[in-house]
């Protein structure tokens, strides 16, 4: 074998060498960056609306009741920035949330009753854009409409994710996936459009939502302002 030959062969080896070097380290980052993204989930509240059945009625009436508790939520929370004041807030006003979502239903023209329920639920892996939240039990406000037998309606509810819609979004917030079961076992993938994604942003509670994931980060329970 010529000297040209064996260097050419080395420089190769070298090269091929370093890039393995370079992608184990993108691996070991993007790791990171997933784990940094989901280690705060048990810091969020979900929201979970479940229409009567899929009849395109019952279905249109469950975006009516997501709306009527979406206002309130919004009246009842304010500007809180802590999860357990967050909860605290919808917890004692559960009442008034399953008010709003009853007085939706008969200003409808329905009959249904409607149950609001605060506890930890089991929810499938949720893609929020960028956000990954993995399966797992988390505390949600649960809206169960009559036989609650139809599609889903989901969101972060705290940080108040969700709640950009009020602020001029678009009402696509969110995938609307048929699940099989209650507790939303089903399995499929939830996904925030990326033109929706580029106007919530810009809202302040998407501001809010990188500080309170920052102060998250950083070890804090609370932000500070």
């Amino acid at each position: 074998m010529s000297p040209s030959s064996l260097r050419t062969r080395l420089l190769v080896c070298c090269v091929l060498f370093c890039l393995g070097v370079f992608a184990s380290g993108i691996l070991t980052i993007i790791e990171r960056g997933f784990h940094s993204d989901t280690a705060f989930a048990q810091d969020l509240i979900r929201l979970h609306v479940i229409a009567h059945s899929n009849m395109p009625q019952d279905q249109e009436l469950k975006l009516r009741v997501r709306d009527a508790v979406l206002l309130e939520a919004k009246r009842i929370l304010g500007e809180t920035s802590a999860k357990e004041q967050a909860y605290k807030l919808l917890s004692e006003n559960a009442g008034e949330l399953e008010r709003c979502a009853q007085e939706a239903v008969f200003a409808s023209g329905f009959d249904y009753p409607v149950q609001v329920k605060m506890g930890s639920f089991l929810f499938p892996d949720r893609v929020y854009g960028d956000l990954l939240l993995p399966e797992g039990r988390y505390d949600a406000v649960r809206v169960e409409i009559g036989a609650a037998g139809g599609d889903n309606w989901w969101c972060v509810l705290f940080p108040p994710l969700c709640l950009a819609e009020l602020d001029g979004a678009s009402s696509d917030l969110v995938r609307v996936d048929r699940t099989e079961g209650g507790d939303g076992d089903g399995g499929r993938s939830f996904v925030l459009r990326s033109r929706l994604w580029e106007q919530v942003v810009q809202t302040r509670y998407a501001r809010l939502l990188q500080s309170w994931w920052q102060a998250s980060a950083a070890g804090l329970s609370a932000l500070k302002h």
